[in-house]
């Protein structure tokens, strides 16, 4: 085993102290057989020493694509229990089922130092989830969970999102590229209106739809700690735009939107429009890859003569064209704040692309202290 400056330990040399022994032991078990029971317990009591200043201060272990399995999770879960040090475990891509989460969650429940999780690209599901919402409960430590790719979906989202409503103390959830679709939505969007701890919810690519948008902006008009929501790829629409629009009227902790590779259009576009006119947070609004058109961007310009927040606007792949960019450009000779627009595959022409540079430029420099 190595370590680095950073108290890091690298999985190429091993993935804990219980494996490392056990292969040591069975290796050399021919090679001890002669030695008399003293003789042996002395030199384990030797080499407990010599690895227990490793293990009091390991704080950061990374153990991705080790093929770990249940089995090893479970010596995982064990070691959390008694752990008075380690501070972020990376589980990513190791076979673990739902027993592996049980026994990781168990772990949990004891854990009182462990403050990030990252269980993605393993295939915990529903149950694997359920195990892992019932630690969180009891858990006070942990403060950011990864649990995308994992094949939850929305039974697993009802049991995390019902432990969200008790839990004070997690920060960020991701649970990208799973199937919690609109009825899991609403789970979490129940969440919402309960949860005061959660800063970071990613829900990219669930199937989420208009209904389930419909729920997380109810929760989000109820919300005053969420700061970024992602729902990149969700199949959300002009009417989930609109419902999102609406909670952004009454939202006042929110200050990013990612919705890039969804379906809204130039009445999706208004409806956002009207909520940059009103919101008063929100500073970073995603919209690439969608079906904004120049008619959308209209809209959105005349938004952001009015809005004084927003500071970073992707539009990216929106067949915006040169009216469009026109309708922006007579936008920021009003907005002060703006100083990102992303146009990028969009068929403007250089020069009104100079013309928006310059007045994001102008933006800037005014907001230079």
């Amino acid at each position: 085993m190595t370590t680095d400056s950073n108290n890091i330990v690298y999985p190429t040399d091993c993935y804990c102290e219980t494996k490392t022994m056990t292969q040591y032991t069975g290796n050399n078990s021919k090679k001890f057989s002669s030695e008399t029971n003293e003789q042996s317990s002395s030199k384990k009591r030797k080499r407990n020493e010599e690895q227990e200043p490793l293990l009091t201060i390991l704080t950061t272990l990374d153990l991705p694509t080790s093929e770990l399995g249940d089995v090893q999770a479970q010596y995982l879960g064990d070691a959390l229990q008694h752990n008075t040090t380690l501070t972020s475990l990376n589980l990513w891509w190791n076979q673990i089922g739902y027993v592996g989460a049980q026994h990781l969650a168990y772990g949990l429940q004891h854990n009182m130092t462990l403050t990030t999780l990252i269980l993605e690209y393993n295939k915990i599901g529903d149950v694997g989830a359920q195990y892992l919402a019932d630690a969180l409960r009891q858990n006070t430590a942990l403060t950011v969970l990864n649990l995308s790719r994992n094949q939850i979906g929305h039974i697993g989202a009802q049991h995390l999102g019902e432990a969200l409503q008790h839990n004070t103390t997690l920060t960020t959830l991701n649970l990208q590229y799973n199937e919690i679709k609109d009825v899991g939505a609403q789970h979490l969007g129940e969440a919402l209106q309960h949860n005061t701890a959660l800063t970071t919810l990613n829900l990219w690519w669930n199937q989420i739809g208009d209904v389930g948008a419909k729920h997380l902006a109810y929760g989000l008009q109820h919300n005053m700690a969420l700061t970024t929501l992602n729902l990149w790829w969700n199949q959300i629409g002009d009417v989930g735009a609109q419902h999102l629009s609406d909670a952004l009227q009454y939202n006042t902790t929110l200050t990013a939107l990612i919705l890039q590779y969804n379906e809204i259009g130039r009445i999706g576009a208004q409806h956002l429009s009207d909520a940059l006119q009103r919101n008063t947070t929100l500073t970073v609004l995603s919209l690439r890859d969608n079906h904004i058109g120049p008619v959308g961007t209209q809209h959105l310009a005349y938004g952001l003569q009015h809005n004084m927040t927003l500071t970073t606007l992707d539009l990216r792949n929106n067949q915006i064209g040169d009216v469009g960019a026109q309708y922006l450009a007579d936008a920021l000779q009003h907005n002060t704040t703006l100083t990102t627009l992303i146009l990028y595959v969009n068929q403007i022409r250089d020069d009104f692309i100079r013309e928006i540079n310059k007045f994001l430029e102008r933006n800037k420099i005014e907001m230079k202290p």
